[in-house]
């Protein structure tokens, strides 16, 4: 083992909280002296966060990337307390939560009801609104659970979403797309639901149901010449008028 490489797993551990007192040479972790906000992160690890899908969200896999990001340890810290109000259900305080439709930053009571993809996100029903909402993890502030036990499980209804990420009551068309291999290619690399595709000669067929153009329309748009658009007459429609607006 290289020097470096000593001194830089030094400098691992000292992010990740611990402090290490150097002395004459020698070196040693002073387990009296540990930085507690830090050190939290630890005990997410011990509980492993089982979600109901099967999902393990284990902090050993993000080990390195949690000690050297202290964003991604207080989403994860954020991602533990939603784990335990959902499983409690306990009403929560999203606090501070950055929205970009109201362009404002302010907190809500919810009902946490189940995460989106890989944790991204928490589905959550809103007592002031009384509908289901989707949170981004990466916006809220801070997580607040309360004494309140859930008063509307009724309403927890969550709504189709599709693979673009936008959400609807239901469907509002299903799309069809011929991608040639670079499209094909650019879809792999950022949007994880693959089994939408199906493998022709040269080329793959796309055939997936949407809540909203938006989110299809723009990776239509920026690879125009890679897509051939098969279905729907609709979504023609669409990227016509948003072809239109740019001119």
């Amino acid at each position: 083992m290289s020097e470096r490489t000593i001194y830089r797993d030094f400098e691992t551990m000292e992010h990740a909280g611990f402090f290490i007192d150097r002395k004459d040479g020698f070196y040693r972790i002073d387990p009296e002296k540990q930085d507690r906000h830090s050190m939290k992160i630890f005990n997410v690890a011990e509980d492993n966060l089982v979600a109901e899908d099967g999902y393990y969200y284990r902090i050993e896999k993000k080990y390195d990337g949690v000690r050297k990001n202290p964003e991604l340890s207080e989403s994860l810290l954020i991602v533990k307390k939603l784990f335990r109000a959902i499983r409690l259900k306990k009403q929560v305080w999203v606090m501070d939560y950055r929205s970009t439709n109201s362009n404002s930053i302010y907190k809500r009571l919810v009902e946490p009801i189940e995460f989106s993809f890989e944790k991204q996100g928490v589905w959550a029903y809103e007592i002031a609104s009384e509908k289901c909402k989707r949170f981004k993890i990466s916006r809220i502030g801070d997580i607040i659970i309360t004494n309140k036990e859930f008063v509307a499980q009724s309403k927890h209804l969550i709504p189709f979403t599709d693979i673009f990420n936008f959400s609807s009551a239901c469907p509002i068309d299903t799309i069809i797309l011929k991608l040639d291999f670079k499209a094909y290619y650019l879809f792999c690399e950022e949007f994880p639901d693959v089994s939408k595709l199906i493998k022709e000669k040269d080329y793959h067929i796309l055939n997936v149901p949407v809540a909203a153009y938006e989110g299809i329309g723009r990776f239509v748009l920026g690879l125009i010449d890679h897509i051939e658009v098969i279905q729907s007459i609709e979504f023609k429609r669409y990227l016509r008028k948003m072809v239109a607006g740019l001119k």
